[in-house]
């Protein structure tokens, strides 16, 4: 017996995440609700796949959630550090991949990724917020734990 098939496209359904600004709108952003909290990594890396029908540019952040600060005023209020941008061409999935460096301190902070697209529609597939955990031994960082959505 043959095993079924055990992805979306299977199906005919369309599992990419699908942003569609407002006219008129210079931008939009999507992020997680939440921060991440006891990340206590120095290092992360944001990866995934975009598309759009026209040329696009993806712009990626972090967001640390200060101490002392309430999550809602943090979400509405906190600076949202620039980590990288990706040109997207039209029509065709382009892979993209940001890696933040923490400040010294700041890996006990909770954060968040944001990513943000100039007024046009883009589909963002495969999204994966790695966490690399850094050896105390002298060996490179490694994955340590993966935030999927």
């Amino acid at each position: 017996m043959a095993q079924p098939m055990r992805f979306w496209g299977h199906l005919g359904a369309a599992a990419a995440l699908a942003l569609r600004p407002d006219a008129g709108a210079l931008s939009v952003t999507v992020a997680t609700t939440t921060f991440f909290r006891n990340g206590n990594a120095r290092r992360y890396t944001l990866v995934g796949r975009a598309r759009s029908d026209s040329a696009a540019t993806l712009a990626a952040f972090v967001q640390l959630q200060p101490k002392g600060s309430g999550m809602t005023k943090a979400i509405e209020s906190a600076p949202r550090q620039p980590i990288g941008t990706a040109a997207l061409t039209g029509g065709a999935w382009t892979d993209f991949r940001f890696d933040v460096d923490l400040a010294p301190g700041d890996e006990e902070l909770p954060l968040r990724p944001l990513l943000q697209v100039d007024g046009k529609p883009v589909r963002i597939d495969d999204i994966a917020f790695v966490a690399w955990d850094e050896p105390a031994n002298g060996e490179p960082p490694a994955p340590g734990r993966s935030y999927s959505r």
